[in-house]
C-alpha cells in the first residue's frame, strides 16, 4: 500500500519484555488496567501475536530485522548484532521518518560477563536508530542508567517506566516536521532479582485474592501467587506508563504495543521444578503467545484478526502501513492488509517456533546441551518436539491451558512433524545440539556464522541496495 493522506503516519512502537497476552485485558481480569484495556478496545487485535523464539535477544532480533535467527545468528542473550543488518530505522529514515529508540536493547554484549554497567558503542551496533537513550540489559530499576552520545551515560529519575518518559518527552520536542518512528522498552514486567519489582502503589492496586490460572498445577500455586504479585505490579506500572504515552501523541500516530516474550509463572510447572514463574523458553501459549496490538485511529478499525502474525513480520507490516518500501533482507511477511480487513498476498499456515538453549542453566552461555527444542504453532495446534526426545502436541481450541498431551495419540502429529521438518529446510536449521552454536560467534560474541555457513566480518557494512524493494 502506498501512502496517500497529506503527511504520513508517526509509529509509537511500545515493547515491554516478557508479558504475556494472557496478563493483559481483557484476558486477566482481576486487575484495573485502563489504558491497556482502551488502548486495546481501540486496536487491531493479531489474537495469534507469536514469539516465534521466547527469549529476549532472539525476540528482538527478529522485531529490528525481520530475519530469522537461523539467519542473523541471534539465538542466545548478550550477542551482538552484525554491522550489516538492516534495521528497522535504517528502513525509516531512508524513507523520511526521524527515528528515536528509549529503553532496552539487548542486542549486543553489554558488559557481559562483568557486573559493570554495560554500553552500547555508536555505530552500526545500535542499528540506525538516530535519537539514542537505551541500554542493553540491566535491572536497576530505579535511579538506572542509558546511554547517549559520545560515550556519556544518563540517569533517570525514580522507577524505570515513568524515567523514561523524560527522554519520550525530549525526542517529541525536538519536532522537525517530518514524521517519526520510536521505540520504547521498558523492562518491566520482567523479574529484577530484588524484593520489590514495582513501587509501592502498583502493589495496592492489586486484589487480595490475586490468583493464578487453572493450568498451574496443585504443587506450584502458592509460589506463583507469591511471584505473581510482584508481576501483575509491573503490569500496572506499564498501563500507568501507556496512559501517559497516549496523551503524548497525537490521534494520527500508530501505536504497536507488544512483547518480546512471555513468561510460565507456575504453568506446566513439574513436580520438583524450580524458578518456573519468571522462566520462558518453552513453547506453551504463556511463553509464545504477546499482546500484539495496532491501534490507528482513521486507519485501522478496532477488531481481532486470526493471522499468525510473528515477530519477522512487525517490520514489514509497518512498512506497508507507512507506504514504504520493505528491504530485500526482511525475511517476514507484510500483513498490513489482514490489519485493514483484507486478504493479505501471502499468509502461513504454521509459525516456526524453536529454542536454541538449556533453559535449565543460563540462557547467557553456550555451554550445556539439552532442552533444545523446535515447533510448528498453528491456528489450532501446537506440536514440539526436543532432540532428546520428547514430544508435545495440543488441541488450542480444545485445550486452550495445554494440559492434555496428544502426542502418541493423534493423527494430527503426523501432519505437523512433516510440517516442521518443511519449515526447518527452509531456515536451513540443522536442529543442532546448543554447544555446536559456539561457533557462531567470535570471541567477541559476534555473529561470524549463520544456518547456511560462515559469514564476512561481522563489522562489515550493510549493503544498502537492499533498503528498496527492486
Amino acid at each position: 500500500m502506498k501512502f496517500t493522506q497529506s503527511k504520513p503516519p508517526s509509529i509509537l512502537i511500545i515493547l515491554t519484555d516478557q508479558l504475556r497476552i494472557c496478563s493483559t485485558p481483557p484476558y486477566e481480569r482481576q486487575v484495573d488496567l485502563p489504558a491497556l484495556a482502551s488502548l486495546h478496545a481501540n486496536s487491531v487485535e493479531m489474537v495469534n501475536g507469536l514469539a516465534t523464539c521466547p527469549l529476549c535477544t532472539p525476540a528482538r532480533a527478529m522485531l529490528m530485522t525481520g530475519r530469522y535467527p537461523q539467519t542473523t545468528g541471534m539465538i542466545v542473550n548478550f550477542t551482538s548484532i552484525r554491522s550489516d543488518e538492516i534495521g528497522l530505522a535504517d528502513a525509516f529514515a531512508h524513507a523520511g521518518w526521524r527515528t528515536g529508540y528509549v529503553g532496552k536493547w539487548h542486542l549486543h554484549r553489554g558488559a557481559f560477563p562483568s557486573e559493570s554497567r554495560d554500553w552500547i558503542p555508536e555505530g552500526r551496533v545500535r542499528l540506525g536508530w538516530q535519537y539514542w537513550r537505551a541500554y542493553n540489559c540491566h535491572a536497576d530499576y530505579w535511579n538506572g542508567h542509558v546511554n547517549g552520545y559520545d560515550w556519556d551515560t544518563l540517569q533517570w529519575k525514580g522507577y524505570e517506566t515513568e524515567g523514561l518518559l523524560d527522554y519520550v518527552r525530549e525526542f517529541l520536542a525536538a519536532d522537525d516536521g517530518k514524521p517519526w518512528l520510536l521505540t520504547v522498552a521498558p523492562h518491566q514486567p520482567h523479574w529484577n532479582w530484588q524484593p520489590k519489582c514495582a513501587p509501592e502503589d502498583c502493589y495496592a492496586a492489586l486484589p487480595a485474592d490475586l490468583d493464578v490460572p487453572a493450568n498451574v498445577p496443585d504443587h506450584y500455586r502458592d509460589e506463583a501467587r507469591r511471584e505473581y504479585r510482584h508481576y501483575m505490579a509491573m503490569v500496572v506500572a506499564i498501563d500507568r506508563m501507556v496512559a501517559e504515552l497516549l496523551r503524548m501523541v497525537g490521534p494520527d500516530t500508530i501505536v504497536v504495543f507488544t512483547s518480546d516474550h512471555g513468561t510460565n509463572m507456575g504453568a506446566q510447572a513439574f513436580p520438583g521444578e524450580s524458578g518456573n514463574c519468571w522462566g520462558k523458553c518453552r513453547p506453551h501459549e504463556e511463553n509464545i503467545r504477546v499482546p500484539t496490538w495496532f491501534r490507528w485511529p482513521g486507519g485501522l478499525a478496532p477488531r481481532t484478526c486470526d493471522e499468525l502474525f510473528t515477530q519477522v513480520d512487525l517490520f514489514p507490516t509497518l512498512c506497508g502501513l507507512a507506504g514504504i518500501d520493505v528491504p530485500r533482507s526482511v525475511e517476514g511477511l507484510n500483513l498490513s492488509a489482514a490489519l485493514q480487513g483484507s486478504t493479505p498476498p501471502r499468509s502461513r499456515d504454521a509459525a516456526l517456533i524453536m529454542n536454541f538453549n538449556n533453559y535449565t542453566y543460563s540462557p547467557n552461555l553456550i555451554r550445556h546441551d539439552g532442552k533444545e527444542w523446535r515447533g510448528v504453532r498453528t491456528k489450532d495446534f501446537m506440536y514440539a518436539r526436543w532432540r532428546e526426545g520428547e514430544r508435545m502436541l495440543y488441541d488450542l481450541r480444545r485445550d486452550p491451558g495445554q494440559v492434555d498431551n496428544l502426542a502418541g495419540c493423534s493423527a494430527q502429529e503426523e501432519v505437523l512433524s512433516r510440517r516442521l521438518d518443511e519449515l526447518l529446510a527452509e531456515r536451513a536449521d540443522a536442529f543442532l545440539p546448543y554447544s555446536q552454536y559456539r561457533e557462531w560467534l567470535d570471541c567477541e560474541r559476534r555473529v561470524i556464522r549463520n544456518g547456511w555457513g560462515p559469514l564476512s566480518h561481522p563489522d562489515s557494512p550493510p549493503d544498502w541496495s537492499l533498503l528498496t524493494d527492486g
